[in-house]
């Protein structure tokens, strides 16, 4: 029973969590200028906004992917790759707010990544002992 429980969650926000990723990818992808100006009024350009896009799709598709195993190894490496990487965004949000860098909607990018961040972490845990 544990394992079902814990399966379907993290099925669940794997692909939750694709979904939001993807979105985000193709709204950095599509409308770079906008974006950055939320964030980053002063910031040029909007080549770097589209990288970010893209690597946000490829997490869109790893979260996709995994979402469909059965594998609960296979969970976990997807869930520690998202971990990883919303970590250390979280620290350069926090840093780039504090800094003064990321300006007006600087507090939303932080609440969001420590939501994403603090729901990876209870996922990892609800299925760290299930074999």
């Amino acid at each position: 029973m544990k394992r079902r429980k814990s399966h379907t969650f993290a099925t669940v926000y794997l692909r939750l969590t694709a979904g939001v990723t993807a979105l985000i990818g193709i709204g950095l992808l599509l409308a770079p200028d906008i974006i950055l100006h939320w964030f980053v009024p002063s910031a040029p350009g909007d080549f770097f906004v589209r990288f970010i896009g893209s690597a946000l799709l490829g997490y869109s598709t790893l979260n996709l992917l995994a979402s469909n195993s059965n594998d609960m190894k296979t969970y976990r490496i997807a869930l520690d790759a998202n971990l990883a990487t919303l970590s250390v965004a979280t620290a350069l949000s926090i840093i780039g707010v504090a800094s003064g860098q990321v300006e007006r909607l600087g507090w939303l990018l932080i609440g969001e990544h420590v939501v994403f961040t603090l729901l990876f972490i209870w996922a990892r845990f609800t299925i760290r002992s299930v074999r």
